[in-house]
């Protein structure tokens, strides 16, 4: 059920303990080396944990600076688990769909009595982060877009042992990768703990910025990312985006925590942005840098359409290929059917398989399954005929004998795919089909509970793979963010469920406003101009400062018809403010 690297069936002596709840630790983050007279900086990277009593999986990515002719990837792991490549789609879709979006605040325009307030401006627009914009003019907002980014991959890998504390500084160095001064002693201590590395040798092309997201399957429930191996190739501080799958949300332990909401956040109308980038900043830098920002956490994200409070509908998302979903396994496998070239009846099926199970109580099993090869063939070839004749070759086994007596040629393939050995020479029979192929064998899974192959959609496997021993209505995803400096990388992150069970809202409305074309102070200057009408009473006056009122939101609502017609907003402009 799985994209495997190698000939998708590596199993390596692979990350994380083999233990039922905690003691373990979930260690396979991965550090760069690349070559002495090269620089690559690691900028960032993409990570998605899913925990559950009957696994752990850890998946990474990685974003990097600089364009090295080749460079490693080692991964620290301990034996029991396996190492298996993912998917561009599956971070596409995490990211895109949990991104912060920020709507414009509420305006003072308002109609009627005096100071009894309304909604003349409000709700017209809904801005975004930075250069992404949330929404454009009036009405339901454009649904998210997913932009995709080339990565490198396949992988050439290699394990390495730790009955030899000099294996992998050999390697690294035998194969002309630099290992700086301060991550020797994290390679010793990883060595020291009895781990084994699995290093992968990655050759990228001119422009690609990022690796294939890699995952490491682990028995049992390890909330623990490791950050120490992270440091390999890092600058001073590194980006990190974690997305926690589990029953329940999560936030950092040992780490300081924060959150943003509305009221910190002001919306300037002039410039038609907000400055959630600035308090983001603001936020992470508190604990000296040692803090993690919760932008979103909602139950049954990955099955269920998200209702948000903020736009007061359903949040649409649109693939790369145009296609609009709203859910975000629906937005993975729309992203993957583009990628991947998946049939679109897997997409069809796929999205009324998800839509099924997205309510149900039923355990998710993986049930363990086995490589049977392929035998050999079950007969030989036939004899060699004589003259002109030639024997008939036996079933599944080798060819037929060629005439005059020769040996004829390789027979078909025998049981379960073995190829055929070749006829035998004269009256002899061919040896019996070669050995190859095989099949896959399953157990059965546990009366009552889902298995976990009805989530797979075609070599789309990893929303089947992250709920693996979860309940899928139980199920959270809590998009975590810091921007760490590199001191803090010398310690383990520790995650724990949070006190209070309660969502957040990737979309947000601004709190404050700044440079409100509808307040009084941007109308005052006029109304003092106009000559008095109807004798100047405060009656009349009252009536000028409607209609500058509504010429101002006539104007504003021109503008943000104009924006209306721009591209809905890419997940790149998000990305940039991780």
């Amino acid at each position: 059920m799985s994209l495997r690297l190698g000939s998708l069936a590596l199993s390596a002596a692979a990350a994380l303990s083999a233990v039922a709840l905690y003691p373990g630790h979930a260690e396979a983050c991965g550090g760069c080396f690349v070559g002495d007279q090269e620089t690559t900086v690691v900028s960032a990277h993409r990570m998605a944990l899913a925990i559950s009593p009957a696994q752990t999986v850890l998946w990474d990515q990685i974003q990097y600076a600089g364009s090295p002719s080749e460079f490693a990837w080692v991964l620290p792991v301990k034996p029991g688990a396996r190492l298996e490549i993912s998917t561009d789609a599956w971070f596409e879709a995490l990211d895109a769909a949990t991104s912060t979006r920020v709507l414009p605040a509420l305006s003072s325009c308002g109609f009627g009595d005096g100071d009894s307030g309304g909604c003349g401006c409000d709700g017209l627009a809904l801005g975004g982060m930075s250069d992404a914009t949330a929404s454009e003019g009036v009405g339901a907002p454009p649904p998210v877009t997913v932009v995709h980014q080339e990565t490198v991959g396949p992988y050439a890998t290699v394990t390495l042992r730790s009955e030899d504390p000099e294996a992998l500084t050999r390697w690294l160095w035998d194969h002309g990768y630099a290992i700086p001064e301060d991550i020797q002693p994290i390679i010793d201590a990883y060595t020291d703990e009895g781990f084994d590395f699995i290093a992968l040798r990655l050759a990228p092309g001119n422009g690609v910025q990022q690796m294939a997201p890699v995952r490491v399957v682990s028995p049992g429930a390890s909330p623990v990312l490791p950050l120490r191996m992270v440091a390999g190739g890092t600058g001073a501080n590194v980006a990190i985006t974690l997305f926690v799958i589990g029953e329940g949300r999560w936030e950092a332990e040992n780490f300081g925590n924060a959150q943003l909401t509305a009221a910190d956040i002001t919306w300037d109308f002039k410039t038609e942005s907000s400055d959630y980038a600035e308090r983001r900043e603001e936020a992470l830098a508190k604990n000296d840098g040692r803090t993690w920002l919760t932008s979103f956490a909602k139950q049954g994200a990955l099955l269920s359409e998200q209702f948000s409070g903020a736009l007061m509908q359903t949040v649409p998302y649109t693939a790369d290929s145009g296609r609009s979903v709203f859910t975000i396994a629906d937005l993975y496998v729309a992203q993957g059917v583009t990628e991947l070239t998946v049939a679109e009846a897997n997409f069809s099926s796929c999205q009324s398989a998800f839509a099924r199970h997205a309510d149900q109580d039923n355990l998710v099993e993986d049930p363990p399954c086995e490589w049977v090869p392929g035998g050999g063939g079950e007969t030989g070839g036939g004899a060699g005929g004589s003259g002109s004749g030639s024997g008939a070759g036996g079933s599944g086994g080798g060819g037929a004998g060629g005439s005059g007596g020769a040996g004829g040629s390789g027979g078909a393939g025998g049981s379960n795919g073995g190829g055929g050995g070749a006829g035998g020479g004269g009256e002899a029979g061919g040896a019996g089909g070669g050995g190859g192929g095989g099949v896959e064998v399953c157990g059965a899974v546990t009366p009552g509970n889902l298995d976990a192959r009805a989530l797979v959609c075609g070599p789309l496997d990893d929303v089947a793979v992250a709920l693996t021993g979860m309940h899928p209505k139980d199920v959270w995803v809590t998009r975590l963010e810091a921007f760490l400096p590199r001191e803090a990388l010398a310690e383990d992150l520790q995650i724990a469920p949070v006190a209070s069970q309660s969502s957040v809202d990737n979309w947000m409305q601004a709190g404050k406003a700044q440079n409100d074309p509808c307040a009084s102070s941007a109308i005052a200057p006029l109304l003092g101009k106009l000559p008095p009408q109807d004798g100047g009473g405060p009656a009349s006056r009252e009536r000028t400062r409607q209609m500058m009122i509504a010429f101002g939101a006539a104007i504003a609502l021109a503008a943000l018809a104009r924006r209306a017609l721009r591209p809905a907003v890419s997940a790149a402009g998000a990305r940039a403010l991780r």
